[in-house]
């Protein structure tokens, strides 16, 4: 990049990338909460306890990870439940690759030359350099992530809807004692 580039604290000048930024956020919300209903559906546990294990998790790496560590133990034992699996590994890979792309939108910092919005552009950070190296980004390229996203969001809900019914079998045989290890952080004035 060449020219004077100021670090963003909004995208006011860019009405149309901002918008479009948002639309991400909103379908990778989408593809999270539909992740979780799939990890819901294959431990059968109580919503909240669901629910605390898979948000407790911060990353869609480690979401995904729980999520597959789940399927591996409740889809084997038929070639159905075991083909399901292997369709949600591959699903998965590709949602990394999609995380690793959204992520860099939504924690590296925008920029632009004064006055001139057509130069808006991201500062990909790595390597040595603090400024990282500046890369133009268009309406068009957010456009093609969020559809990207949305296309997985829905591969997703065509794998849980293919492995709803073969739950039911998978989940009897494993062991049906539950249990569950809360653990709480001490409050300031309690215990001290």
């Amino acid at each position: 990049m060449s020219g004077d580039f100021r670090i963003l604290r909004d995208l006011g000048f860019t009405p149309e990338i901002a918008t479009e930024l948002g639309h991400m956020c909103v379908a990778w919300a989408a593809l999270e909460w539909r992740l979780f209903s799939l990890y819901h559906a294959m431990t059968d546990a109580p919503t909240a306890i669901a629910r605390a294990a898979f948000y407790s998790h911060f990353s869609a790496r480690d979401r995904l990870s729980l999520t597959l560590s789940t399927a591996h133990m409740v889809l084997r034992g038929s070639q159905k439940r075991e083909a399901a699996f292997a369709a949600l590994e591959k699903l998965a890979g590709k949602v990394r690759k999609t995380a690793a792309k959204r992520n860099s939108y939504i924690h590296n910092p925008w920029a632009m030359e004064p006055g001139k919005p057509e130069t808006l552009s991201q500062f990909q950070l790595g390597g040595d350099d603090i400024h990282g190296r500046g890369k133009r980004v268009s309406q068009k390229d957010l456009s093609q992530l969020t559809d990207q996203i949305v296309s997985w969001t829905e591969l997703v809900r065509g794998l849980e809807e293919r492995i709803l019914p073969l739950l039911p079998a998978s989940l009897g045989k494993l062991d049906r004692t539950r249990a569950a290890t809360l653990v709480f952080a001490p409050s300031r004035g309690r215990g001290r």
